[in-house]
């Protein structure tokens, strides 16, 4: 006799994957945040360097991850 087994997912399995999901989410936005926050930063000190910290007349750099 010959056994077929169905996988059925849980709830438990639902909203672990639904979690995984989410953080996966979370966890690119917060490298994407970190990535155009290190961007502007290099961007000011690139041009402090080059004309003087007192001629920065653009805003500082805010870090949006939280």
């Amino acid at each position: 006799m010959e056994h077929i087994f169905y996988l059925r997912e849980t709830k438990t399995d639902t909203m672990l994957n639904l979690f995984k999901r989410k953080n996966s989410n979370i966890q690119q936005e917060w490298q994407t945040k970190g990535a155009e926050y290190a961007s502007a930063v290099n961007e000011m000190v690139r041009f402090a360097e080059e004309h003087g910290w007192d001629n920065w007349k653009g805003e500082d750099p805010s870090d949006k991850r939280g």
